[in-house]
Formats: C-alpha cells, sequence, structure tokens
C-alpha cells in the first residue's frame, strides 16, 4: 500500500527522488512556493536518475512533480477530477509567481518526454473494450443529463449532441459504427454545466477529437488505433472550448462552484496536510500504544515530512487575497492549463500538434 510518487529537479543535473506517501496529496504541498518546493522533493529518499531501474514503472507511478529550475517550470502529474485542475493551476500562479505550471498529462511519461528520455513499452492490451451492447443502452438511459461525458457527433450539415456517464475512455472504445447509429435528435441548445470529458466525431473530416481531465494520452491513443481505424485523432486535454468551436454552439458551460473554490483555499491555508507527517508512522505509532507490535519495510517509510517554513508566509499571504477574490470575483472559468505534449515540448492555449 501507499501513494507512490517520483519526484524531480533539474537545475546543475536531474536529480530523482522518490516517496512512497507524496501522490495523493502533491497538489497540497507544493503549493507553498518554490522554496518549500524544493526544500520538500529535496527532503525525499534521493536516486540515481541515470540509472533506468531507479525510475518507477510508470503504471506504479501514482503522482509526479518535476521543478525546472533554469526554466521555472513546475510540471505536476495529479489526480484532480475534472475542470478544477483549471482552479489549482490559478492558485499556483499566484504562489508560485513567474513560474510556468504545467500539467503532466500523462504522468511519469510525460516527465520522460520533458527529459528527452524514452517511455517504457506499451502492453498490448492497455484498456479492456466493453460491452458495446451495453454502452448504447448507457447512451439511451442517460440522454440530456448536464453532466458527466458530452458526445457529439456532425455529418454534413448535420450535429448531433448527447451526454452520459462514466468515463471517456469506455466511450471511445465503441467506435464509429456506435456513434453513426445513435441519433438522439438535431442539436439542440442544451448547456452541460458539470462535464467530465468529451468526445467530437466529425464524419466528414474523419476525425475523432478528445477531451478529458484524466485519461491518459497513452490510453486514449490506444483506444483510437484500435477502434477508429481511418480516423485522424485529436487531443484537446482540457480544452471544453474546442467542443463548442467544433459544434458552432455553446453547449459546454461549466461553472466552478465558488463555495467548493473557496473551502479549496481555506483548506490548504489552514494545514497540515497528510504529508506533514508520514501516514505509515502514525498508523504503526497507533497499533504500538495499543500493544501491537508493527514493522514495515524501508519502502514504506520513504517519505519525510516537511510543513512550510518561514519564507512560506508569501504564499499564504497570497492564498488569503485570492480567496477574497473568490468570494467577491465575477470572473468565470480559469483558462485551459498548459500541458507537455509527447515531444517534450509545453503546449499553449490552442490545440498542440
Amino acid at each position: 500500500m501507499g501513494h507512490r510518487a517520483n519526484l524531480v529537479v533539474i537545475d546543475r543535473d536531474v536529480e530523482l527522488y522518490y516517496s512512497h506517501w507524496a501522490a495523493i496529496t502533491l497538489l497540497d504541498d507544493l503549493v507553498w512556493g518554490p522554496e518549500h518546493g524544493l526544500r520538500y522533493v529535496r527532503s525525499q529518499d534521493p536516486r540515481d536518475a541515470s540509472n533506468p531501474r531507479e525510475w518507477l514503472d510508470p503504471d506504479w507511478c501514482e503522482g509526479v512533480a518535476l521543478i525546472d529550475v533554469g526554466r521555472r517550470v513546475l510540471a505536476i502529474g495529479d489526480a484532480e477530477p475534472g475542470l478544477y485542475r483549471r482552479f489549482r493551476h490559478l492558485v499556483y500562479r499566484c504562489t508560485w509567481p513567474g513560474w510556468e505550471i504545467v500539467w503532466a498529462v500523462d504522468g511519469l511519461r510525460s516527465v520522460l518526454d520533458y527529459l528527452r528520455m524514452d517511455r517504457p513499452d506499451v502492453p498490448g492490451e492497455r484498456v479492456p473494450a466493453p460491452d458495446r451492447d451495453t454502452m448504447t443502452a448507457f447512451w439511451k438511459e442517460d440522454d440530456g443529463s448536464k453532466e458527466g461525458v458530452v458526445l457529439s457527433t456532425t455529418c454534413g450539415a448535420v450535429g448531433h449532441v448527447w451526454t452520459t456517464v462514466d468515463f471517456v475512455d469506455e466511450h471511445l472504445s465503441v467506435g464509429p459504427e456506435r456513434f453513426a447509429s445513435h441519433v438522439p435528435g438535431p442539436l439542440e441548445p442544451m448547456v452541460a454545466d458539470d462535464p467530465s470529458g468529451g468526445i467530437h466525431v466529425d464524419f466528414d473530416r474523419q476525425t475523432v477529437s478528445v477531451w478529458d481531465a484524466m485519461t491518459s494520452s497513452e490510453d486514449i491513443e490506444h483506444l483510437a488505433q484500435r477502434s477508429w481505424p481511418g480516423f485522424k485523432l485529436e487531443r484537446w486535454y482540457d480544452r471544453f472550448e474546442s467542443h463548442n468551436e467544433a459544434l458552432g454552439a455553446a453547449i459546454i458551460d461549466p461553472q466552478l462552484d465558488r463555495t467548493t473554490m473557496r473551502s479549496t483555499i481555506q483548506n490548504v491555508a489552514a494545514g497540515p496536510t497528510m504529508n506533514w507527517s508520514n501516514p505509515v508512522a502514525n498508523f504503526a505509532a497507533w497499533f504500538r500504544r495499543s500493544g501491537t507490535p508493527v514493522s514495515f519495510t524501508s519502502a514504506v517509510d520513504a517519505h519525510v515530512p516537511v510543513a512550510p517554513g518561514r519564507l512560506s508566509e508569501f504564499a499564504l499571504a497570497r492564498l488569503a487575497e485570492l480567496e477574497d477574490e473568490v468570494l467577491h470575483g465575477t470572473e468565470g472559468m480559469p483558462p485551459p492549463v498548459r500541458v507537455i505534449l509527447p515531444s517534450g515540448n509545453l503546449s499553449g492555449d490552442q490545440p498542440g500538434p
């Protein structure tokens, strides 16, 4: 058990560190600015970055962060659901001023891309195909909801759109035939206000376009090759705006809940996070107090708690200011996040290559 993470610093050389517990709370642990971020990462278990065996298997790596000191880039591969990643990146732009905050969309694989290191080989079957008749039933049952996955097609001058449940990868598996045969009615003014992702199929251009906040590019590309032969894949990352542009209508109009945003800021500012102490050490201490001996491996104990220090006061002040801005602000959804592309370059706000 654990929340395994590889943490990387690029300074004079590439520095690699391991934590057995950092993955689940990285977004909170690193928010206190670059001084704390570097201290936090460098307090963890150092590994030899030049030895491929010292890196986690990307499929077992549950969290990753990269701090490039020279380029002032902070990249985090996280499990933040839905479009709230945009808000989290807004917070980081306040507490890491002058830094580029980017999403390692494929986790450790994206960090390897950034470092121009080879990705490990991909297994032949990464994502199992669902029962296609069952997926069609999902579409019929949940047509017209305001959340979940937004699915749409265009063919000639006719567009169709509907919403459904579950995850993008499951619906991407069903292929073009099912999309072509499912006709929920003409495109109507329907606003999906809490989507988790979307798929748009343009039968005229023979493209299948995907945006999603959680599924890896590698899984999406694997599914596209298997289930969509002859179609070109376009990856929109978290840019739901591209889905609206493809449909020529504001079908998707998500709104971040300001109450949730304020609560997130308050929880981070109040601390402490889980990783300010070693979770398994606390667990073992509880058993020992009750007279039960506990032992664990050195890997399980591989996490050093690091609380924010004096220089983190700036970040705390910015969090307070941001909370006030959220409370009284009128702005809508923050802009799309930047990502590490498979080329290793950083994206802009427009679709990458």
